[in-house]
């Protein structure tokens, strides 16, 4: 099966870390505000966006998590309905940063929640592993952060039969796994990168898993994370992965690596002189890239080899996702103001 999981460090997620700095700057920025028409709506004008997917298997569907809520739509954005984060909801009082979707089970989908920073409340909605089993519409607690060996959670992976969480204060020991969806967690050992930036297991090679760090590249294990093995050329720092079956898509600072046979072998497409922080590509045509700039998309449809600039956004991007059966189709995300924007030519 092929799956789109699409995370960056500087680009997707943002995680904790970085959201207090952002918070901290949102308020800033509001006391010289003048008044919003959008102030109340989407969360008002100190929202901003921390993910952005569009599930495969399900179309139409496209889910936002944002610093006051999680959004999804039916209807490919044309009416949106807050389905968590908001009064009486679950993950009331949290702030929502990190979507992943189960490749064997496109109806079950996750998200962290952790305290919404700047914003205390006396009695918030537990943090933690939030999932849904009907397409993102109604969703419940999978696991407090509190059962855990420390609460600070950084970031989400997921493969077949396998959830992942990685606990930024434990360091290279702060790794978990998970095989009964969340009920129970036990430590991987000791992983290549003290602070990986992302974890996926790969849906065409069991036991096989994918890390990545902004600090030391993309790293392999076969043997379920007992062991791992450093990917050439790639040391300086990846920023993003792309799964789609057994195309594997890479962007870090040396620029934009390519496998076609599951992640065997690696080659360069790109020099790396022009630095992609995200990708998107959708498993209905692997060959056909987005890459966020940090100032523009760029669009690729040769597996690579060549990207130009897509028309430009209104407002300045920092999320993108693709439609998975059709990769003509895509979202933007911008946080200030909050906004999405969608392409349907590409």
């Amino acid at each position: 099966m092929a799956i789109n999981t699409i995370r960056s460090g500087t680009g997707q997620h943002r995680g904790w870390l970085i959201c207090l700095i952002t918070a901290m700057l949102c308020l800033l920025a509001a006391c010289g505000a003048t008044s919003d028409p959008n102030a109340g709506k989407y969360g008002g004008n100190l929202n901003h966006m921390h993910d952005l997917l569009a599930p495969l298997g399900l179309p139409g569907v496209v889910l936002v998590a944002s610093h006051f809520g999680l959004y999804r739509t039916a209807d490919n954005g044309a009416s949106w309905t807050l389905v968590a984060g908001g009064a009486g909801q679950p993950m009331d009082g949290l702030m929502i940063y990190r979507l992943a979707q189960d490749p064997a089970n496109p109806h079950h989908l996750y998200v962290l929640a952790i305290p919404r920073t700047g914003t205390p409340q006396q009695q918030p909605s537990p943090s933690g592993l939030y999932g849904s089993t009907d397409d993102g519409v109604h969703w419940s607690l999978i696991t407090n952060v509190l059962k855990l060996p420390d609460p600070a959670v950084y970031t989400l992976g997921i493969g077949p039969g396998h959830l992942f969480l990685v606990l930024i204060n434990l360091a290279e020991k702060g790794t978990l796994t998970s095989t009964d969806d969340g009920q129970t967690w036990h430590a991987l050992p000791a992983t290549p990168d003290p602070h990986p930036t992302g974890i996926a297991g790969d849906p065409s090679t069991p036991n096989r898993l994918w890390l990545w760090s902004t600090a030391s590249g993309l790293f392999r294990s076969d043997d379920g994370g007992q062991t791992w093995t450093a990917i050439q050329g790639m040391q300086n720092g990846v920023y993003s992965v792309a799964i789609t079956g057994k195309v594997m898509t890479v962007s870090g600072a040396d620029g934009i690596f390519r496998s076609t046979d599951d992640g065997n072998t690696f080659a360069a497409v790109t020099n790396g002189s022009t630095v992609y922080t995200s990708l998107a590509v959708a498993p209905s045509q692997a060959a056909t890239i987005y890459a966020l700039t940090g100032t523009s998309v760029n669009a690729s449809t040769d597996g690579g080899q060549t990207f130009a600039a897509t028309a430009p956004p209104h407002q300045h991007v920092g999320n993108i996702t693709v439609d998975p059966a059709n990769a003509r189709l895509v979202y933007v995300a911008s946080s200030y103001p909050i906004g999405i924007e969608r392409s349907e030519d590409g």
